[in-house]
């Protein structure tokens, strides 16, 4: 078996298809309203690491708006 040194360790994921790292607070997006469960476990994950970081979902024009509050 090969031993290698010196490799990075790439990082672990984590990332998301939605532009929390970007928000600043009053903005927001929207997307259909199917994908309502999987913004809400995106949201409650990003909590888990950066707590302050809040935001909101609303139904909106029958969509599923997402707000950053905090």
């Amino acid at each position: 078996m090969q031993i290698d040194r010196g490799i990075p360790i790439p990082s672990a994921g984590g990332g998301t298809e939605y532009p929390f790292d970007i928000m600043e607070v009053g903005d927001s997006f929207a997307l259909p309203q199917e994908q309502a469960n999987a913004v809400r476990l995106a949201i409650w994950r990003l909590k888990t690491t950066h707590p302050e970081l809040v935001f909101t979902t609303r139904t909106y024009d029958n969509q599923i708006r997402t707000w950053r509050v905090a």
